[in-house]
């Protein structure tokens, strides 16, 4: 603007200039008339004067509208860059605020959810230490009471059972010292290898297969041939005297021939009776032993459901570590429920298999009276 201003000073001036280049030429041509030339002058400097008034106020007018426009563009351009980056920096702020906000709030969360989590897990522990004391003084009371009434019952049981045994060995040794040639023996107990009805060898030279005695495996069976013992008509014909003769050879199976009913299975067996053998017969896959391995035998006691009683049992059927009860499988149970007696139902019911599973293992229950199952 300033520069259309200075053309236009410019223009007046040689406009200016050449009103005064006609004067000089005029007074030039006529020296004579110097008051025309001084009117002349006048009317030219008056011109002048109006011409550059009018060149002044139409360039300050230019000038003021220029002016004008170019302070209304700055501003509008400046208006625009300035909501512009009001704008840019609103939204920067928003996501800076939602940034952090987020992040302040994922921490309460978790802050919170981690005290829900420790408060949850410190009254679930509460409840369970309470539930399991309950549960355990009630098991132990309920343990004890049945212990007391298993314990007195078993010890009736026991004493009865050792004065028959008594009663029969000695009548069993006097018959016997009174059969035998020479002086008689002063032990109560029968000699190993008088069995009643003993024989030399088997007739014929072939033996009845004793293993269809139920709860008779091949150990016993051996025991038995051992001690002259071959047929089922010799087992038939013991007597009560007789039982205590094989409970004293056979320890660790004392009580099983009364138990298990062999006399009277060997006089069906006799005849010609044959049981159902998948039934009758331990199954093949089935660990029995003769004694405990390395002569110390697993607490099974520590089964929920064995007692001093039932583990007696156990021992008697060959069973003495947990990892041979762990093993057993439908037809096993089904085998030693035979064996059982009254107590027959009680592996399924009370799920030895898979405490014995975890007792072979290492595991040990929070009392010596192991842990009722679920």
């Amino acid at each position: 603007m300033e520069a259309n201003h200075a053309a236009e000073l410019k223009k007046v001036q040689e406009q200016a200039k050449q009103h005064e280049t006609k004067v000089l030429a005029l007074t030039q041509a006529d020296t004579g008339s110097r008051r025309e030339v001084e009117n002349a002058k006048a009317r030219h400097a008056a011109d002048l004067k109006i011409a550059r008034e009018d060149a002044a106020a139409e360039a300050a007018k230019k000038l003021t509208e220029d002016l004008k426009k170019v302070r209304d563009q700055a501003l509008a351009e400046a208006q625009t860059k300035h909501a512009e980056e009001l704008r840019k920096s609103r939204e920067q702020v928003k996501s800076e605020l939602h940034t952090s906000h987020s992040a302040e709030l994922k921490k309460v969360r978790e802050v919170a959810a981690a005290e829900a989590a420790r408060k949850h897990a410190e009254e679930l522990k509460n409840a369970r230490d309470h539930a399991l004391a309950d549960a355990q003084a009630k098991h132990i009371e309920e343990l004890k009471k049945a212990r007391d009434e298993e314990t007195g019952a078993a010890k009736r049981a026991h004493d009865e059972e050792l004065a028959r045994v008594k009663r029969e060995a000695v009548a069993f040794a006097s018959r016997a010292q009174s059969s035998a040639p020479g002086p008689a023996s002063s032990s109560a107990a029968p000699a190993r290898g008088k069995a009643p009805g003993s024989i030399g060898a088997a007739r014929g030279g072939k033996a009845d297969d004793l293993k269809l005695i139920w709860g008779v495996g091949p150990e016993i069976e051996k025991l038995l041939n051992q001690n002259g013992i071959y047929h089922f008509d010799q087992i038939a014909a013991w007597t009560n005297a007789d039982l205590a003769w094989f409970d004293w050879i056979g320890k660790a199976f004392e009580g099983r021939v009364e138990r298990e009913k062999w006399v009277e299975q060997s006089k069906k067996l006799a005849t010609g009776w044959r049981p159902d053998r998948e039934i009758g017969e331990k199954p093949a896959g089935l660990t029995v032993l003769t004694g405990p391995r390395d002569g110390k035998a697993d607490d099974l006691k520590l089964i929920w459901g064995v007692g001093p009683k039932l583990e007696k049992m156990l021992n008697g059927a060959g069973f003495f570590h947990f990892d041979q009860i762990a093993k057993w499988v439908s037809a096993d149970i089904e085998w030693v429920d035979s064996q059982l007696g009254e107590f027959a139902g009680r592996a399924v019911r009370d799920k030895w298999v898979e405490q014995c599973k975890k007792l072979a293992a290492g595991w040990r229950p929070a009392s010596d009276v192991g842990e009722k199952p679920e």
